[in-house]
């Protein structure tokens, strides 16, 4: 008896530190900014982080890569001249994907969060060469995880129409991108 409690309790234990050993979604936002997104694709993190000056948004940055090391970024800012854009985009009649995206390379990279009841997952990053999409991926959901956008970023409505950027760094769009790509619907 007092071999299979002492059997039990090393199995528990190794449960925890199983447990514990869950990624974690670290944010790449540096002190001073904050975390307008951010979530672990598994070996690496994306976020969305904003600078701001006496409550104004003076930069926001999209950083990519796994956790403590940066292997792309871009930054929106009025040095740099470069902007983020924002859409909202119905993928079935009970979901709604919101979308923040950036141009690179040739490529653009678009942050999603989904809402509504018919949503294949919650949020994620597309890779997209016009209407192509190079990669679709997922966020894990994560204790620490911030895999909704900002509201301090910005406030979407039902659409484009009824949605506000708190920044001139991320421009509202009427069309956004091929996000039903991202989003296949449920079967019933």
């Amino acid at each position: 008896m007092r071999a299979t409690s002492a059997v039990f309790l090393a199995a528990q234990m190794a449960l925890a530190t199983l447990a514990g050993a869950q990624p974690a979604a670290t944010s790449h936002c540096r002190a001073g900014e904050e975390t307008a997104f951010s979530c672990s694709l598994g070996e690496r993190t994306v976020s969305l982080c904003t600078g701001t000056e006496a409550g104004v948004v003076k930069s926001l940055t999209y950083r990519d890569g796994a956790p403590g090391r940066v292997s792309q970024e871009f930054v929106a800012s009025a040095q740099t001249g470069q902007r983020f854009h924002a859409s909202v985009s119905p993928v079935s009649p009970r979901a709604l994907v919101r979308e923040v995206w950036f141009d690179q390379k040739g490529r653009t990279y678009v942050l999603t969060e989904c809402v509504g009841g018919d949503c294949s997952h919650g949020a994620g990053l597309g890779v997209f060469r016009g209407d192509r999409l190079l990669s679709g991926r997922r966020c894990q959901r994560t204790a620490d995880d911030k895999a909704f956008f900002s509201r301090t970023l910005v406030e979407f409505g039902s659409e484009a129409a009824s949605s506000r950027s708190n920044t001139d760094l991320l421009t509202m769009e009427e069309v956004g991108n091929a996000v039903e790509k991202l989003y296949r619907p449920r079967k019933r």
